[in-house]
């Protein structure tokens, strides 16, 4: 089954924290934000985790374009799921 909206936990954490996923507890994907170092310039970052049983390279690479779309305005020209 396929969902084109799920809930996908987001995590705060301090640079160089340690990152552990539970794979009893779903998804087995989140995203990690973290506030960049003043030296690397002010912003936050974000890191996709993710359980290789949970995807592999190639739905990494489509999860890459949609997240890109998003960033850039274009969301609604991605494809219907599949």
């Amino acid at each position: 089954m396929v969902w084109r909206h799920a809930e996908l936990k987001v995590d705060s954490v301090s640079t160089g924290a340690g990152v552990t996923m539970d794979l009893g507890q779903a998804p087995l994907m989140r995203l990690v934000c973290h506030e960049s170092a003043p030296a690397d310039g002010h912003g936050v970052k974000a890191t996709l985790l993710f359980h290789h049983i949970a995807m592999d390279h190639s739905a990494l690479e489509v999860v890459r374009h949609e997240i890109q779309a998003c960033l850039l305005g274009q969301a609604n020209a991605l494809g219907v799921p599949v």
